[in-house]
């Protein structure tokens, strides 16, 4: 028996994930590749380490702009009811955010299929203020669920806290979200004080498995390109290239088990926090999952 999960509401799930997008919406497009500098070097154990914590920090930066544009994601779903009855019957409407400014929508938005572009015009939303706008493009045939999305120019700030998002997403899961592959493109880019950071994706592929909801265990596949610029560790900025060699079988602190490859250096994951770093001269060694990067 197939089931449907309104789209609109399905949409609002892209914000918990990493950036978004979709070519030719009304919103303009959104860079397809937001890789800048050269290939970084891995050429022993500590580079290695530095290039794991690297990677690392993608996903705990990506939550830290989560957290951040949540806030929007919280003033549509209060809006929900009314914005999904209007539209049907009206399908564009202003309103005013909590702290002034304003939140618009347009589209259209049904059981199997949604295209909808929220605008933000200086939305003050409990101090946190939010400009640009975010769109969403989806279709769900009862089974499976494709959607697309885009953030074109969205900018979020708070206190010390500034990210503005370009970047396109495609998604492809099921009624259940399990498994989940996300396709990015594009930058994220983030200021806190004095200090800045910007993550580039091109083609960057994750997919994502639950295979135990005992343990909350999952396995994860990511292949493509990804880079970092950041002021803070800059002896790890550059590109990497990603390629998944067998599945990364999460576990608390990091990895199991699973084999990657990353701009040419094979790392296989072991249960303890440990990995084996294999270097393109066939040399191997072992290192510590959890190593911050560490810059001489």
């Amino acid at each position: 028996m197939k089931k449907y999960i309104n789209l609109s509401l399905s949409a609002l799930a892209i914000l918990t994930l990493v950036g978004c997008g979709s070519d030719g919406d009304d919103t303009g497009a959104a860079p397809k590749s937001g890789v800048t500098g050269e290939v970084v070097e891995i050429a022993t154990v500590e580079d290695a380490q530095n290039a794991v914590a690297s990677l690392s920090s993608i996903n705990s930066y990506s939550s830290d702009s989560v957290s951040t544009v949540m806030p929007a994601s919280g003033f549509v779903e209060k809006q929900e009811d009314s914005i999904l009855r209007n539209l049907r019957a009206q399908p564009r409407e202003t309103m005013d955010c909590s702290s002034g400014g304003t939140m618009s929508y347009d589209g259209v938005a049904n059981d199997t299929s949604a295209n909808i572009v929220y605008s933000f015009n200086q939305c003050n939303n409990y101090g946190t203020l939010m400009n640009g706008s975010y769109s969403v493009r989806g279709s769900n045939d009862g089974e499976n669920i494709s959607l697309t999305g885009s953030f074109n120019n969205f900018k979020t700030s708070s206190e010390n806290l500034s990210i503005n998002i370009n970047m396109t997403q495609a998604i492809e899961t099921n009624i259940d979200y399990n498994p989940m592959k996300t396709t990015t493109n594009g930058t994220v880019d983030v200021e806190m004080g004095s200090e800045n950071l910007q993550i580039g994706y091109e083609n960057f592929e994750l997919y994502m498995e639950r295979i135990s909801y005992s343990y909350q265990s999952y396995q994860y596949k990511i292949n493509g390109k990804t880079s970092i610029q950041s002021s803070i560790n800059t002896c790890a900025n550059g590109v990497y290239n990603i390629e998944t060699l067998t599945p990364l079988q999460s576990a608390y602190g990091g990895y199991e088990s699973g084999k990657m490859k990353v701009n040419g250096v094979v790392i296989e994951y072991h249960s303890g926090g440990t990995a084996t770093v294999t270097f393109e001269d066939g040399t191997s060694e072992t290192m510590n999952q959890n190593q911050s990067v560490v810059c001489d």
